[in-house]
């Protein structure tokens, strides 16, 4: 191949590369997997409950954030009365129902949002059943 060619396309071979690149990125944002990955930073905390517990609190320390959920009782889908507070300050955010639920919560205040991923429920052969949630908790990367 003559290099006097080579030399003349390369400008386009370069815009041509790049612009495949920009379109191979728009298609990847436009899944919202691929968006959530990259955008943001993500963590999931699993707790125990025992439903002979007349309510409980769970403690989530994270990148500095410290979480605590309070709740009366937990159901097969749903968790009841429950709050959250940063860094335990009152009053915290209170929810009648807190359901298992693919949509997150914003903590008010803070760049954090939370969800309650699923809850399993063991049921042995013999004693009591018990509960475990677990939660998520995501923040922008930057």
């Amino acid at each position: 191949m003559n290099p006097i060619t080579v030399l003349q396309q390369l400008p386009d071979r370069v815009i041509e590369s790049l612009l495949t690149g920009l379109v191979v990125a728009a298609l990847a944002l436009a899944f919202r997997s691929v968006r959530q990955f990259l955008l943001y930073r993500r963590h999931e905390f699993d707790f125990s409950y025992d439903p002979s517990w007349t309510s409980c609190e769970w403690d989530i320390q994270w990148e500095g954030f410290r979480l605590t959920i309070q709740a009366v009782g937990v159901h097969n889908d749903y968790i009841e009365q429950v709050i959250i507070k940063k860094q335990g300050a009152n009053p915290g955010q209170t929810f009648a129902r807190l359901e298992v639920s693919d949509a997150f919560h914003r903590v008010a205040g803070w760049p954090l949002y939370f969800k309650l991923n699923s809850i399993t429920r063991a049921r042995p052969s013999s004693g009591s059943k018990s509960y475990h949630l677990y939660f998520v908790l995501r923040r922008r990367r930057w």
